[in-house]
């Protein structure tokens, strides 16, 4: 690197999670300022904050990063954040019981913005969940809402991660039955596990309520009885989700993570608990983030996986690779089956189409899987979910029609 480019450089977290920070040229970022206007309802002491996807302003903490109050009652930061990207983010008043809302105190999807070149945001918070007096992280204890039969296995190790996690087992009913002792399930594995059953652990206190939803499926005889093995996050969540674009941290990628599932989670799940370990009988699903790491696994290993619950996918990452990489795969195996779906208040609004840009990006997605002689209905289902935001709310309420897709009886 010559002296002129030495001096361009500009050293950024590139992905969230990384502990470490890597130089990328200045022209690989871009500038963002918020101006945030906040209700009258705001407490005088409290301080406020951004909370985003991306580590500067805090991989999703509550108190990710404290903006700087101005003379004109404003508040105000600035970013430098990679070129190319996406950014979600909320304002909060340093918790999550203190997250903004929606003018009559409504719950709101995450704002979304593309960083495509220098911006100034100019926001307006309409209401706070529940005002606090401001400072560090002090989130209200909440009771566990889980519902059914359930194993944890705490700091799962692994050999391909640098990261433990926890992992949550749900068991559906009669599972300890002595009647069923021979009886053996069909598996979920999904992402974000500690988002799917409870709210003393979900994001922002919304779980998916995946176990009532599935307790009460298999009740009614709607879809076979499932084991679903919910594998938490950790601060590596954005690197053990994504593949393919540089640098790729060793033990922090989507690469490690497919192998993590494959060669380790799988085989004690299936040692441990009575599974059907063929892959007719195992799937794998997400949202966001998880959602392309989802359909990424699955189409890269579909002698393990027949199904993939792909859940508002992250599809814009790396200049939409998991789009243009669909032929790679082909052909798919006759019974792989695909679950997409999509919110059409996901992404930044596409003028000219009416909806989001995530929704353009699925559509593509589609338009790949029917060239890569995969049949609607057969091996995939589309859904566009009219009004749907990109937050866990959204997608509790049409995790049953996914459940139904890939295990109805």
């Amino acid at each position: 690197m010559n002296l002129r480019n030495m001096m361009l450089a500009t050293c950024v977290v590139v992905l969230a999670g990384l502990s470490t920070v890597f130089c990328v040229a200045a022209e690989e970022t871009v500038t963002i300022e918020f101006l945030i206007s906040v209700p009258d309802s705001t407490p005088a002491n409290a301080t406020v904050y951004i909370a985003g996807s991306l580590q500067p302003v805090g991989s999703w903490r509550a108190d990710g990063k404290a903006l700087a109050k101005q003379s004109d009652g404003r508040w105000h930061s600035e970013f430098r954040l990679p070129k190319g990207g996406e950014l979600e983010y909320k304002f909060t008043l340093g918790t999550w019981s203190g997250v903004e809302k929606g003018k009559s105190g409504e719950e709101i999807g995450n704002r979304v913005l593309r960083l495509e070149s220098n911006k100034k945001i100019e926001a307006i918070v309409q209401s706070w969940a529940k005002p606090q007096s401001g400072g560090a992280e002090t989130r209200a204890r909440r009771e566990p809402t889980l519902t059914g039969l359930f194993r944890h296995h705490e700091a799962f190790e692994s050999q391909h991660l640098t990261a433990k996690r926890d992992i949550l087992v749900y068991l559906p009913p009669g599972y300890g039955n002595p009647a069923n002792s021979t009886r053996r399930y069909p598996v979920l594995y999904m992402h974000d596990g500690q988002n799917l059953f409870d709210a003393a652990t979900s994001f922002g206190g919304v779980e998916w309520r995946l176990d009532e939803t599935a307790e009460k499926l298999i009740e009614q005889g709607k879809i076979v009885p499932i084991i679903i093995v919910g594998i938490y996050n950790t601060p590596n969540r954005m690197t053990e989700y994504t593949y393919g674009s540089q640098p790729r941290p060793k033990g922090r990628n989507g690469e490690d993570y497919l192998q993590f599932l494959v060669e380790e989670l799988k085989p004690f799940i299936d040692k441990t608990y009575r599974t059907k370990p063929d892959r007719k009988s195992t799937a794998v699903g997400g949202s966001s983030l998880g959602g392309l790491i989802s359909l990424y696994i699955a189409s890269t290993r579909p002698d393990v996986f027949s199904m993939a619950a792909v859940i508002s996918p992250s599809l814009f990452w790396d200049n939409a690779r998991a789009i243009r990489e669909v032929q790679k795969h082909v052909p798919y195996p006759k019974d792989t089956k695909f679950w997409l779906d999509i919110g059409t208040r996901e992404g930044r609004l596409v003028e000219e189409k009416g909806v989001g840009s995530a929704v353009i990006h699925c559509r593509e997605l589609v338009a790949e899987f029917d060239k890569a002689g995969l049949v609607k209905e057969t091996n995939y289902h589309y859904y566009e979910v009219e009004g749907a935001s990109h937050n866990e709310y959204y997608w509790s309420q049409r995790v049953d029609r996914m459940l139904i897709y890939l295990f109805g009886k």
